[in-house]
């Protein structure tokens, strides 16, 4: 209104004196307004950007007064009038704006003067004004106020799992008002919902804005309370927040939204799981089935395994939808604020009287159901979560206490019979399709109990034979009366670290391994099981993707006595413990129902001091209530660390050595105190012939973050002449810090030479599942890391043992005979030390171009593991070529040690894609094959050719250093999406191998801690 009167002083003026100069200037703007119209709709329709926005030509309101910035804003919104159009999908609004400026100008010129032509400005801004809905933030009263709340609209269409977005980025002013709108509206939300209550809201909406991280952040928006997945839903508003980074802010309509849900995100599950996730508030239940609302619910079946049957419930007479019918065992809208899975708790309790723990539910799958019943008045749009809880046996039907509202009987039917009834349409019970989503129900069940026992067994079989056993041995002859006496001590205390472990993969992973234990002599299947089981340490195989090897029939029975009314005669509900088909990303150092934007959005509102607590090594993240997180110690490893404690407190009466005694007290006061620098200390410092790694270190687990450690224990024997030998290696670490090839700014100029000790490994345990190291490199605390550098520890014995029965093989099968001879187990053994150096050099404690402080893994997060991974491997290829051209070592390893990484490179894909040294090394061996380093020959094997293997090593060490020393997640990622493919020649290899049978890796055995711990 300002810039109106503003305007309108100058129209007087004008019109007063008639002003021919004003009228020409007027039908100039007008003119000039509608080619720049024009002319930007043109570049939108034909993807050309726009190098300026002209919203960026918008000048703030305060100096309004000036015809400069009147014109300028009207411009603006002129223009985005038309964006809206162009790209909204609204043609009519286009064609009503063009032609309206059209006859301005036409009108202006007939009569001369600026009376007409000002006047319909006027009304255009009005008319801009409310296309917009950017009304003054202070007359935003009701959430009825807001429609729309941006001017760029954009649409984009798939590129490679992302979205390309058409627009120019939003100008910063363009961005501020947003922000504050989104602000003013959050406020005003939270103070509603507190006035009147959560369910008196309407909560219907029209429109979806989806917002990134740096517009959320700059609006200031809080998390909703009530709500732990998202943000908020309001009248005409859906906002919705992606890790993705947008070029603009997205707003798209109700219409659109479905369609990107049904049709393109389907594919792309990270935005299924932020669109489907981010539905915060549901409308009220007669709204959604009247207007046809896109919700979600659950869907929950019992099934009881001894009879193969179903538990049916009849719908009340009173229900306006299906009354009467036969229908699934419970179900119900989610509430909200609440997740799918508390949603599942509470329907089952309410509708059928039944108090079940989560463990119970197993999610099966998803679907959208569409239907409309009752001639068009109840429209039944659901996306619905199905959960399957498993019994042993039916439940008494004098146990349930039926809701009268909702459930009039229940019954069990045999699950064939059920799903003949709903193939024939029966009048009697809901219908479902059962040839489409909702067949996959009964594909569950019947895959899992009518199965094939002897296929399933030749198939664990198959998998056990990935392993190739092998025991390890150690020589003791070196090591004193003491040093036994407490060698069998210490692996007494490490054996605890699998009790942690097996609680760190995931809360009902013990009660599964003792089912799998006590059952292995039940039948050949049942040893199978509990064999691979023992491998992978949960009931997902690292080999496999993390795909699951076992199902929920397999799990352990648990019995609930008091879960439902009391039955004479029957002890109480046995049902079976569920485990999710896809390993969880955060294990169970988050809650399971948790996803990273919770996190990040409860994270941004701690103290600095808090934030580091929540990101740290040695803590986990619980529910403090349904709606928000706490941070605590890892008390869930508690009763483990006590006994850990206890066993080493049995060594106080050993007479070993002083560095040992240091080591392993500070270890107990650390499982204790959860501070592990000083017992981090004195194990790089330990000089004792009995080495002993015991703790919290490696964080492959978390694959949400990469933030948390799970506890393992490494107990061997030094090997004081190979020790010797490595010594270079540690010495020569800053000279291989300031070569490093990246720009000299990242270098560190106080690198520590890094101790090297070489173990025969006795024993190992807590996260040694799948795939066993060959050596590592610790502490990965960044603190320790910058004050002290990192040791390592080589375990020559497993090197020994991989090259034996896979890199040789591997060898033999995939590289060209010529060079076949240079894979040998020297150069195998050289990279694996010069891998573990390079762990510790290169960016750690990193400089971000804001000024922050922070470190690599942070920033990263969960791409930290297999991109540091990749490092360490070509870094340390890089290293060896660099130490021979210095002298350090001898010329003869040039070749041998290209060609024995190639080999290597086929070892370490098989462990998968879903791994972190995986990962890492199908990065490089694409990257290395794109730039004709390696060649695939036509008799499917593989050579170096050694005229461009350097160049290709050092341009990819470059790559990932610097990603590193910038903290750039955004680069790491398009890095890894791009090379981490299993491509075609990774594929034939791999066949090969499979079709020869090459173990992938090794299953050791302990025969010395065996004797020890009888």
């Amino acid at each position: 209104m300002g810039v109106m009167i503003c305007g309108t002083l100058v129209y007087y003026h004008c019109a007063f004196r008639n002003s021919s100069l004003i009228s020409l200037l007027s039908d100039v703007f007008i003119v000039l307004l509608c080619s720049l119209a024009i002319l930007g709709l043109l570049f939108r329709q034909l993807n050309i950007s726009v190098p300026v926005d002209p919203l960026e030509w918008q000048i703030s309101l305060d100096t309004a007064n000036s015809i400069v910035a009147w014109l300028a804003n009207t411009v603006g919104a002129a223009e985005s009038v038309l964006r809206v159009a162009a790209t909204g999908h609204d043609k009519r609004l286009f064609f009503k704006v063009v032609v309206s400026l059209y006859v301005l100008s036409a009108l202006g010129r007939l009569v001369s003067g600026v009376t007409v032509a000002y006047a319909g400005i006027c009304t255009q801004i009005v008319y801009v004004e409310k296309e917009l809905g950017v009304a003054r933030l202070g007359h935003i009263q009701t959430l009825e106020d807001v429609t729309l709340i941006a001017p760029n609209i954009g649409y984009g269409d798939d590129n490679c799992g992302f979205f390309r977005w058409y627009d120019p980025p939003i100008c910063a002013r363009s961005k501020k008002i947003i922000s504050a709108l989104l602000r003013r509206i959050n406020e005003l939300h939270m103070r509603l919902r507190e006035e009147n209550g959560f369910e008196s809201i309407d909560t219907s909406y029209t429109t979806a804005v989806i917002v990134d991280e740096e517009v959320s952040s700059a609006a200031g928006l809080i998390q909703n309370p009530h709500s732990r997945r998202n943000w908020f839903v309001m009248h005409d508003l859906c906002l919705i927040h992606t890790d993705f980074k947008l070029e603009n802010i997205l707003i798209v309509s109700q219409s659109m939204l479905k369609f990107l849900i049904t049709r393109v995100l389907p594919t792309h599950q990270r935005i299924v799981r932020i669109l489907n996730e981010c539905q915060s508030q549901v409308p009220l239940r007669g709204d959604v089935h009247r207007d046809g609302d896109y919700h979600r619910a659950v869907h929950v079946w019992i099934f009881a395994e001894s009879t193969q049957e179903l538990l049916l419930q009849r719908r009340a007479d009173c229900k306006d939808s299906w009354p009467g019918l036969w229908d699934i065992s419970s179900a119900g809208h989610i509430s909200a604020g609440d997740s799918s899975l508390t949603t599942a708790q509470r329907e089952f309790h309410e509708e059928l009287g039944v108090n079940l723990p989560k463990d119970a539910f197993e999610l099966i799958f998803v679907f959208l159901q569409e239907c409309a019943i009752n001639d068009g008045k109840f429209i039944n749009n659901e996306y619905n979560d199905v959960y399957l809880v498993t019994t042993r046996d039916p439940i008494p039907l004098g146990a349930f206490t039926l809701q009268e509202t909702e459930v009039s009987a229940v019954k069990y039917i045999g699950y064939e019979e059920y799903r003949s009834l709903l193939g024939k349409e029966d009048p009697g019970y809901v219908p479902y399709d059962i040839n489409g989503q909702y067949g996959q129900l009964f594909d569950v069940i019947t895959k899992r109990y009518k199965e094939n026992t002897s296929e399933r067994s030749l198939n664990v079989q198959k998998k056990l034979r990935q392993y190739a056993p092998v025991s390890l041995n150690a020589e003791l002859t070196g090591l004193s009366d003491v040093d036994k006496e407490a060698l069998a001590l210490v692996i007494k205390a490490a054996t605890i670290m699998d009790e942690i472990f097996h609680l760190q993969v995931w809360h009902s992973n013990p009660a599964l391994r003792d089912w799998l234990k006590e059952r292995a002599v039940a039948s050949e299947l049942d040893r199978l099981k509990w064999a691979y089981y023992k491998i992978n340490k949960s009931p997902w195989s690292c080999l496999d993707e993390n795909e699951a090897f076992l199902t929920t029939a397999d799990s352990a029975v648990k019995l609930l006595p008091a879960s439902t009314k009391q039955v004479t005669g029957w002890k109480g509900l046995e049902y079976k413990a569920a485990f999710p088909m896809q390993k969880p990303p955060g294990a169970n150092f988050y809650p399971s129902d948790m996803d990273k934007m919770e996190f990040e959005l409860w994270k941004d509102n701690l103290t600095g001091n808090q934030q580091e607590d929540a990101t740290s090594f040695f803590t986990v993240i619980k529910r403090r209530s349904e709606f928000s997180l706490d941070c605590s110690p890892c008390d869930h490893t508690l009763d483990g660390t006590n006994n850990s404690v206890g066993s080493i407190h049995d060594l106080y009466s050993v007479p070993y050595s002083e560095d040992l005694k240091r080591l392993l007290h500070s270890k107990a006061d650390a499982f204790l105190s959860n501070d592990y620098y000083d017992s981090d200390i004195a194990w790089m410092e330990l000089d004792s012939k009995l080495d002993v790694t015991i703790g919290p270190y490696e964080t492959y687990e978390d694959a949400l973050f990469g933030y948390k450690a799970t506890f393992e224990a490494y107990v061997g024997v030094r090997d004081d002449k190979a020790t010797a030998q490595l010594k270079l290696f540690g010495d020569n670490l800053q000279l291989l810090e300031e070569n490093l090839p990246m720009d000299s700014a990242y270098k560190s100029k106080e690198v520590i030479a890094a101790p090297i000790r070489v173990i025969q490994l006795v024993y190992n345990s807590g996260d040694v599942k799948g795939p066993q190291t060959v050596a590592f490199n610790l502490p990965n605390d960044e603190r320790i890391v910058k004050d002290r550098g990192t040791s390592m520890v080589m375990l020559k014995n497993v090197s020994e043992a991989k090259f034996k029965h896979i890199l040789q093989p591997i060898a033999d099968s995939c590289i060209t005979k010529e060079q076949q001879e240079l894979v040998d187990f020297e150069s195998f053994f050289t990279h694996t030390i010069c891998h573990e150096c390079c762990h510790g050099i290169g960016p750690h404690t990193i400089t971000l171009p804001d000024g922050r402080k922070s470190t690599v893994r942070l920033e990263l997060q969960e791409l930290h593991s297999a991109l540091e991974e990749a490092k360490a491997d070509i870094v340390g290829l890089w290293a060896l070529k660099f130490l021979i051209s210095q002298g350090l070592l001898p010329k003869s390893l040039v070749k041998s040690m290209y060609v024995s990484f190639l080999a290597g490179c086929f070892r370490s894909v098989r462990f998968g894609l879903e791994e972190a040294h995986g990962k890492g090394q199908a990065l490089q061996f694409n990257w290395l094959f794109e730039k004709e380093a390696f060649i695939f020959h036509s008799n499917d094997t593989f050579s170096v050719d050694f005229t461009k293997v350097e160049g290709a090593v050092e341009s990819l060490s470059r790559e990932i250093l610097t990603i590193q020393a910038r903290g750039d997640k955004e680069a790491a990622s398009l890095l890894l999406q791009k090379y981490c493919k299993m491509t075609k020649p990774l594929k034939v290899a791999l066949q090969k191998l499979e079709n020869i049978q090459v173990p992938v890796d090794i299953v050791p055995s302990f025969p010395i801690a065996d004797e020890l711990l009888q």
